[in-house]
């Protein structure tokens, strides 16, 4: 039995996803989009300052940040409500992102606050969406061409 990628039901539903990826990689390039979960606002007087947990897509990476435990004290509010924003990228990105945890040290006056930060490149989403979706073609194929074709004087042994 031949094996057609035209036909085959996990080629169809993986290509949309290929295309979104690429589509994201792309768009990165030129907008930089923030999905925020939580706002810690730090206030000193009449000053404040904010700290987010939330989901960067710029620069042709996906960054996630979170904030330690000992952001909370007296002198700060949380809001917990979900926020997006989208802005247009003012400058263009040089080099190729690497992916990494770090740590990143904020101060607000006498205030420290570490935000830990995930980075994933989108090569390297592109690159494990690719590989999961190539294993499944292939488990796909491996399947379909695999399956015996029993002679029918075989199959009327089997029936009787």
């Amino acid at each position: 039995m031949r094996f057609r990628f035209s036909r085959s039901l996990i080629f169809w539903l993986g290509l949309p996803g290929l295309i979104f990826l690429l589509w994201a990689w792309w768009d990165s390039y030129h907008w930089r989009s923030e999905i925020g979960f939580r706002t810690y606002t730090l206030r000193r007087g009449d000053l404040a300052w904010h700290v987010h947990d939330s989901a960067i897509h710029f620069r042709g990476a996906l960054q996630i940040g979170w904030t330690g435990p000992e952001v909370a004290d007296g002198r700060m509010t949380v809001t917990n409500g979900p926020h997006f924003d989208r802005l247009p990228m003012s400058s263009s990105a040089e080099g190729i992102p690497t992916p990494g945890l770090h740590p990143e040290r904020l101060t607000f006056q006498e205030k420290a606050v570490t935000r830990q930060v995930l980075t994933l490149p989108h090569w390297l989403i592109l690159l494990l969406y690719l590989g999961v979706w190539m294993v499944a073609i292939a488990w796909r194929w491996k399947r379909a061409t695999s399956t015996l074709e029993y002679p029918a004087s075989f199959l009327a042994k089997e029936e009787a």
